[in-house]
């Protein structure tokens, strides 16, 4: 009891009064049925039959389209094949059986009760109908009949299956609201098929009228998150209002989405461009989802408020310094929920060019590559090409900055929250060599499952950063709540521009421990990452452990030196100790996929996994060495990379 009145406390300071209320206030909402009563399972009945929806995307001509994806051309065909056959990529991976009925679609959505280790996440990333866009592009490539008859049929599978505030589809703002903007982009692209019969199109019509209704009665769980989920029901809520303006609730939704909208942008993206979730897969959520209000925004001749368009800007330009240009891949910071909302200019989940062009030429009036399947994302939104310039600035962001060029470049993280951490990832470092990311963060793989999985790669142990005594710097107050947070600064006296990177975080200042961390480019294929260990106080006997993930490849562990070999690249890692003392009795340990190839650890399941996307792991190797700390000690990483021919 006095635990949970500990965290209760922690928590209310940390994440602010008005967010723990709002989100109390969500749960009495639950509790008395008053939710129940906002939004019944049988709700009252607004003609529609005279309404239709204005249009809100860019259609771009068949020839259009295919000069814009070129080669991926076979792939979304392909992929809008596997659709029309009852398989989907959910989260950007393997084809899954796509399943619109789930169980508990007889109670009303307030009621919806989950097993342990059940994530509701695999229910809805299908019901999010994001493989609509899919089957929308291939139409437009082929003109098939099959595609918009796919779609319409799974539609009605679905409101069968999923009556209107019933069941698990309906439990979530975010998740109608991402649905509803789905239905808007398959009710524009398919309007003009002999599939979408007069009753069907009235149909669409209705239920987009229906998720705009769910959305405000729950705002207030929205606003108590103040996260990703206010900007989705902001968003779908305001492109409702646009797309129907002739409903008699339109311009309430329309208000209300704008209002929300415009606040969240303001209240969640720093001056710098760092969004508040610390994740880079939500990071491009949000620009995917400020891109699409953009769009409709125009259509009404209304514009964001200049703080908005600044913070937009300054995220955009945060995405750019994260980037690789060659692969278009990019860190796997923080949650990764596998959203990927405007799936288009390429094939790969990861590939954030397409995102990266639209953004910037939308909120910095600038182009950042040259012409490329990645604009069919800008074809769809409306954004007329610009020419293409000098690259835009990247933003140089107090949360994570980077060292390097354009084909090698290394990233330090070094964050002061003012919003919950997401992971305990102070000092990670990640190092990308042409194309190819050596240095890995382990991204996410799922918020529920059982066991050890359950959220499992949040902790500092499985990142590349220093922990003391297998003890997090952070105390976890919960899955998705890190209390007690873990701060970072910059020390800008030993750092220099272009060369070197110095920070230093306070998570075991606890355990009489500080650790400064300094990432070096000494030369092309040649990186240095120091680690200081200093006592604070009274000395006492610690032990430290120094954790690199990388790829998967063949390896060789010749005393100190690990040598991987693969893709073409050829990675040297040397850990040396200032006094060499702190490494004489110290173990080398090397992980894959959870099974110990050198040395001996209990408990080793987590090590040696990386997940690209939600509900997906792949084998990496995780090296690990242990430092014994007694006094201050220096650990020096020398890393080496070279392009190698192998066999």
């Amino acid at each position: 009891m006095l635990r949970k009145i500990r965290l209760g406390w922690l928590a209310l300071k940390e994440l602010g009064v008005e967010q723990v209320c709002l989100y109390a206030l969500y749960r009495l909402g639950l509790a008395s049925g008053y939710f129940r009563l906002r939004t019944p399972a049988s709700p009252k009945k607004v003609s529609t039959k005279e309404l239709k929806l204005h249009p809100i995307f860019g259609i771009p001509t068949r020839d259009e389209m295919a000069g814009w994806v070129g080669g991926l051309r076979e792939e979304i065909i392909r992929e809008a094949e596997e659709i029309v056959s009852g398989q989907v990529r959910i989260f950007g991976g393997p084809p899954v059986a796509l399943n619109l009925a789930p169980p508990g679609a007889d109670r009303h959505w307030s009621r919806t009760r989950l097993t342990p280790g059940e994530d509701i996440k695999f229910t809805w990333e299908p019901a999010r109908f994001g493989w609509a866009f899919t089957l929308g592009r291939a139409y437009l490539l082929t003109g098939d009949e099959r595609y918009p008859e796919a779609f319409w049929q799974y539609w009605e599978q679905f409101t069968a299956g999923n009556p209107v505030n019933c069941g698990p589809n309906w439990e979530s703002g975010q998740e109608v609201a991402l649905r509803l903007i789905a239905c808007l982009f398959a009710a524009q692209v398919f309007e003009f098929s002999v599939r979408s019969t007069p009753e069907r199109t009235v149909g669409l019509v209705k239920a987009v009228a229906d998720h705009a209704e769910r959305i405000p009665p729950t705002l207030i769980y929205a606003r108590a998150q103040n996260n990703n989920h206010l900007i989705s029901e902001a968003c779908g809520l305001y492109l409702a209002g646009v797309a129907l303006p002739e409903h008699p609730h339109a311009a309430a939704w329309k208000q209300t989405g704008w209002r929300w909208l415009e606040y969240a942008l303001r209240s969640q993206i720093d001056p710098d461009g760092t969004y508040v979730q610390h994740s880079l897969n939500y990071h491009r959520m949000v620009l995917h989802l400020a891109l699409l209000a953009q769009v409709g925004a125009r259509t009404v001749r209304q514009e964001f408020s200049p703080q908005a368009r600044q913070r937009l800007a300054a995220a955009t330009r945060w995405l750019l310094a994260q980037v690789d240009w060659t692969s278009g891949d990019a860190p796997n910071l923080g949650n990764n929920d596998g959203a990927n909302i405007l799936p288009f200019g390429t094939s790969q989940f990861r590939d954030h060019r397409p995102v990266a062009q639209a953004a910037a030429a939308t909120f910095l009036a600038e182009r950042c590559l040259p012409a490329g399947p990645w604009d069919e994302m800008s074809a769809w939104l409306g954004i007329a090409p610009l020419e293409l310039a000098e690259m835009p600035k990247p933003v140089d962001s107090p949360a994570i900055k980077r060292l390097g060029n354009m084909g090698e470049w290394a990233t330090l993280r070094g964050v002061h929250f003012r919003s919950r951490p997401a992971h305990a990832d102070q000092l990670q470092v990640d190092l990308w060599y042409r194309g190819v990311n050596v240095l890995l963060d382990p991204g996410t793989y799922a918020y529920t499952h059982q066991g050890i999985w359950n959220n499992g790669l949040v902790n500092n142990r499985v990142h590349n950063s220093p922990v003391i005594d297998d003890l997090d710097p952070m105390l976890s107050g919960g899955r998705f709540l890190w209390l007690k947070w873990d701060q970072a600064h910059w020390i800008e006296d030993e750092s220099q521009p272009g060369k070197l990177l110095t920070a230093e975080h306070d998570g075991y200042q606890r355990l009489g421990n500080r650790h400064r961390r300094a990432l070096a480019w000494l030369a092309p294929g040649c990186w240095q990452v120091t680690d200081w260990f200093t006592p604070v106080g009274k000395v006492k006997q610690h032990r430290a452990t120094l954790q690199w993930l990388l790829p998967a490849w063949d390896w060789s562990l010749d005393g100190s030196q690990l040598i991987l070999a693969g893709n073409q690249l050829k990675l040297s890692l040397i850990v040396q100790a200032v006094p060499a003392e702190a490494l004489e009795k110290s173990q080398q340990r090397l992980v894959r996929g959870g099974r110990v190839l050198v040395g001996k650890l209990d408990h080793p399941d987590t090590y040696g996994w990386y997940s690209p996307t939600y509900g997906s792991k792949v084998e990496a190797l995780s090296y690990q060495v242990d430092i014994h700390i007694n006094a201050p000690v220096k650990i020096i990483t020398n890393i080496q990379l070279e392009h190698a021919i192998l066999p």
